[in-house]
């Protein structure tokens, strides 16, 4: 279901389909939204597009609107039990494994519907409509049927059914018993930090896509990246790989980052990886970026983190030849040394107290702007990326 209304050309197609109504008029609904119908008027006349009272789907069969278990048009069709499926910015309809168990419920007070996401926090007071299937969250978290994972805090179990069924929420969300969501991650208290001991939880070699997928632990977004001959990605300036499993948490005591890039440089300075993305508007805590040097043949490659006791964030540069091939970007971090590295050209950096790398709301992201620093996003060849992170031993 759309959150648009069906478009002219939609509608122009549909109307050839019309079935006669009452008294020669026709109707007939719109393809991509089951609540939504069309009037097909005589000829030389704009068709008018309607909507069924709150809660009816339109019946094509019958030509009227009816109530769900009467409708032909299925909501949830091809869906899984425990969908849901946008209604309105407020409300959202929920399967039930068949279409006489389908329900239409209502996010809290303070969040609206987005499709794909479920009840997001309505920041800044977007929506406008009114909720008339579930008034309150109380409500909603007390006839909850969904349970936190012991897989994490990206998965939850769907008790609607009789067989438990662990689900993942969407990319770049987590479960929140709070309001029987996921939500997005930066809208939760802050998570735990790391178990103990080391996690690779970045590991990208670029053969393949489900194969990168598959070696990374974290939830991972591609946004245009391209894939060349099996070997390496290729980002523009519209590209980025997200990894939301570092949205909003500890990265721990310590943190070991190593990629294999070609740049091009074409629009510095450019945010190679940071957790600074212009989604979140937030402030990056950890950032590889590159700008040009003072004479052409040389590149200035930029580290920067934040601690968590302080606001501002420092920064190490590293001068390097320009190349024609993969440069080696390497970033060590214990807690109170900064150690990088650029083709064995290495800086270091120590901090007076031991600290970790700030939160932010941001996902890690390779490529991608950095609005908040005014970093364009970087261009060009990524053959490797390794990111590992420790906790308290």
């Amino acid at each position: 279901m759309d959150t648009d209304m069906c478009d002219t050309f939609i509608t122009c197609q549909e109307c050839e389909k019309c079935i006669p109504g009452p008294a020669g008029r026709k109707y007939v609904g719109c393809p991509h939204d089951c609540a939504r119908y069309v009037h097909c008027p005589a000829s030389g006349y704009d068709t008018l597009e309607k909507m069924c009272p709150h809660g009816l789907l339109w019946s094509n069969g019958q030509q009227k609107c009816v109530q769900p278990t009467d409708s032909e048009c299925d909501v949830c069709s091809e869906k899984l039990s425990g969908s849901e499926v946008w209604y309105s910015c407020k409300e959202f309809w929920k399967c039930g494994g068949d279409h006489g168990k389908l329900q239409l419920q209502c996010c809290p007070d303070g969040f609206l519907f987005i499709a794909g996401l479920g009840c997001m926090k309505d920041v800044d007071n977007s929506c406008k409509k009114q909720c008339y299937a579930q008034p309150s969250l109380d409500d909603q978290t007390k006839n909850c049927t969904y349970r936190p994972s012991a897989l994490g805090a990206y998965w939850f179990e769907d008790l609607t059914s009789d067989l438990r069924k662990t689900r993942a929420c969407p990319v770049g969300t987590q479960f929140s018993p709070q309001v029987c969501q996921c939500v997005m991650a930066y809208d939760l208290p802050p998570a735990v930090s790391f178990n103990r001991g080391c996690h690779t939880m970045v590991n990208m070699a670029f053969r393949s896509r489900d194969q990168d997928t598959e070696n990374t632990p974290s939830k991972v977004r591609y946004k245009n990246v391209a894939y060349i001959n099996n070997e390496s990605a290729m980002l523009r300036q519209d590209s980025s790989i997200s990894f939301w499993y570092f949205s909003n948490i500890d990265m721990g005591d310590m943190l070991f980052l190593h990629m294999r890039i070609l740049p091009e440089l074409a629009a510095p300075p450019q945010a190679i990886l940071h957790n600074g993305g212009c989604e979140t508007f937030s402030k990056p805590t950890l950032m590889v970026g590159m700008d040009t040097a003072d004479t052409i043949s040389e590149v200035v490659y930029i580290f920067g983190i934040t601690l968590d006791e302080t606001d501002e964030m420092v920064f190490l540069n590293v001068t390097a030849k320009r190349s024609s091939e993969y440069s080696d970007v390497l970033l060590r971090f214990d807690g109170s040394t900064l150690d990088v590295e650029v083709n064995g050209k290495m800086a270091e950096s120590k901090f007076e107290t031991k600290g970790s790398i700030a939160r932010s709301r941001g996902p890690l992201q390779l490529g991608g702007k950095a609005c908040s620093i005014g970093y364009n996003a970087f261009s060009g060849l990524v053959d490797m990326i390794e990111v590992t992170t420790c906790g308290k031993d």
